[in-house]
């Protein structure tokens, strides 16, 4: 009997993966934990192994489709075995349909009822059920009809305000335009992805996109390249957007002296006698005090707190254009040396490409350290799914006055703390980030 090879779900925050390519052909033999094919998250482009051994029967999906986490994707079983014509969670196209209740279906099943035909991702479809909505009346806007969250929600947000089932999908400019015309986009039919109504779907009057007192178009300017983002890029597009929009943030500077981490550093050896990374020290310090503000760990999600058990921290690193959070896990159970044998080992595959999707999820607090550039402080966003994100700035020489008055010149950093006012308010935020300076002037 044929073994399927189903798509982990490699990624927090999208369950579909661009499949880049098959690593094996019908007919070869694979051993368990050989990689199959490799995929492109929204993070990272990694590699998918095999949990079994076997002669591969069928391969479903093509190079450049979106599989979503669940997906059948390979048949492995014994030479010569006859392959079923329809394989489950997908069609001839590599396309997948999932019933809520979880259990897979054909979407080429001759019969198949309008859920089944419905493209949906697991989440969108979790969703739904949980909200009490029939996927069959949401408008898909993703590739070949699928309904993303977006959907969902433009669809849950008409039903609110009292509109029909198969209400109609706009921006907010095209509103703003129709209104301004007396037009009622009820009655008009969207030539955009999933039915949504566009600017060229207008009369008269509509067709043109306004333009923005002082943009590029309204200065007559109007060349220009445009550069297709990685996905990663999007992701981040995405999350910082989401930060933007939904965290209500504030953030808090403290002045830090260095003497003591400075002092670490150069007594501190590691293992190939090198100095510390000075990323080790400052997620050193940040577990400790976490242990001390388990909300700062947390995030606030559903209208409920929810508090994180793990430290798991990651540090922002840039490389290219592409900006990644490796995560150190556990950091708060980790010794100076196992902190920073993992930062390096981290920083390497980051630089060289290899992160992997473990590498990249779990995050439950962030550092971002810009000291390598001539910026003294800056502000960092709250990532979502956090409470808090600590900015480092660039050291420089500063004057001090000791407890007994005598004044001298230090090695001092400005570090900045960004916190999510739902869930960690201001006396607590100035608490957490006094927590950490006392650890790295005095603890360390």
């Amino acid at each position: 009997m044929a073994i399927e090879l189903t798509m982990p779900a490699l990624s927090q925050t999208t369950d579909t993966v661009k499949l880049v390519a098959w690593l094996v052909k019908e007919g070869d033999e694979v051993r368990k934990g050989q990689p199959v094919c490799g995929v492109e998250t929204d993070k990272v482009t990694m590699e998918v192994e095999s949990f079994a051994g076997g002669t591969v029967l069928k391969l479903v999906g093509r190079p450049g489709e979106e599989i979503s986490a669940g997906r059948v994707i390979l048949l492995l079983g014994e030479p010569g075995e006859v392959v079923p014509e329809a394989v489950p969670g997908g069609t001839e196209e590599g396309e997948t349909a999932r019933k809520p209740s979880g259990k897979r279906v054909s979407a080429a099943v001759p019969g198949g009822t309008e859920e089944a035909k419905t493209r949906a991702t697991p989440l969108v479809r979790n969703l739904a059920e949980k909200k009490g909505l029939d996927l069959a009346q949401v408008p898909g806007s993703g590739p070949r009809g699928l309904i993303t969250k977006e959907d969902l929600a433009a669809y849950e947000a008409a039903l609110a305000g009292g509109k029909a089932a198969g209400t109609f999908r706009a921006s907010r400019m095209v509103r703003q335009r129709a209104e301004k015309l007396g037009l009622d986009l009820g009655h008009f039919r969207g030539s955009g992805p999933g039915g949504l109504i566009v600017f060229a779907d207008l009369p008269s009057g509509g067709t043109e996109e306004p333009v923005v007192s002082g943009s590029p178009l309204s200065s007559g300017l109007s060349s220009f390249r445009e550069e297709e983002p990685s996905r990663n890029q999007l992701a981040v597009a995405k999350a910082l957007s989401v930060s933007a929009r939904e965290i209500p943030q504030y953030s808090l500077g403290v002045p830090v002296d260095l003497a003591r981490l400075t002092a670490l550093r150069e007594r501190e050896k590691t293992g190939d006698g090198g100095r510390l990374s000075i990323y080790t020290l400052y997620l050193h310090a940040v577990s400790r005090a976490l242990r001390d503000f388990p909300r700062v760990n947390g995030c606030f999600r559903d209208n409920r707190n929810r508090l994180y058990e793990e430290i798991n921290l990651g540090f922002a690193l840039a490389e290219g254009r592409e900006l990644y959070v490796p995560v150190v896990r556990q950091a708060d159970r980790k010794n100076l040396q196992e902190i920073d044998e993992e930062v390096k080992r981290l920083t390497a595959r980051g630089k060289s490409g290899n992160l992997a999707g473990v590498d990249l999820t779990g995050c439950t607090f962030t550092v971002s350290n810009l000291g390598v550039y001539p910026v003294t402080e800056f502000r960092a966003l709250v990532t979502p799914g956090q409470a808090g994100i600590l900015a480092l700035g660039r050291s420089g020489k500063t004057i001090l006055v000791d407890e007994d008055n005598r004044m001298r010149v230090a090695e001092c950093m400005v570090m900045t703390g960004s916190f999510d006012h739902r869930l960690v308010n201001g006396a607590e935020g100035a608490a957490f980030l006094a927590k950490v300076k006392e650890i790295l002037e005095k603890e360390l």
